[in-house]
């Protein structure tokens, strides 16, 4: 069996960050830092059986436009 997961940016204006990282973390994901890339924080999933990683990022960042180019 291959286990896969979903990369899922949540991407929002710098003063929305806050509210949306709380928003999710009511919905049982936690926040585990920048992991070294400045304009996005990792969410890590609540545990429930679906693999994907989630990230709350600035909009217009250079992570942003990463991954909007590769797409």
């Amino acid at each position: 069996m291959v286990l896969r997961s979903l990369d899922i940016d949540v991407i929002m204006p710098r003063d929305q960050l806050g509210v949306t990282i709380e928003a999710l973390n009511v919905c049982g994901y936690r926040n585990v830092g920048n992991r070294g890339i400045a304009g996005r924080e990792s969410l890590d999933a609540p545990e429930d059986g679906l693999r994907r990683n989630v990230y709350v990022c600035e909009s217009g960042s250079l992570h942003v436009r990463n991954h909007l180019a590769v797409r």
